[in-house]
């Protein structure tokens, strides 16, 4: 996974310099406001670069990840006969 090693918000956009294996690969710069579609803040805990080059929130992740890991379960309990 790649590591943003520098990040800055500016009045054009949002610039981030990801690194990967130790060398810089990749400069963004987005003229998002520096959120997510979802409206959390892309900061450098909050932030990373999937491999096409495309920031990711963390924050959505995670709770995309919960929702999933829920349902996972509650059809696990339904196919076992028993409720959630």
């Amino acid at each position: 996974m790649a590591e943003v090693r520098a990040y800055e918000d500016t009045d054009e956009g949002t610039i981030a310099v990801v690194v990967v294996d130790g060398r810089p690969v990749l400069f963004i710069q987005a003229p998002t406001g520096g959120t997510c579609p979802n409206g959390h803040r892309y900061t450098a805990d909050n932030i990373y670069v999937a491999e096409s080059g495309i920031r990711r929130c963390l924050t959505c992740r995670r709770l995309a990840v919960r929702r999933h890991r829920q349902r996972k379960a509650l059809v696990a309990a339904r196919i076992d006969g028993r409720e959630a």
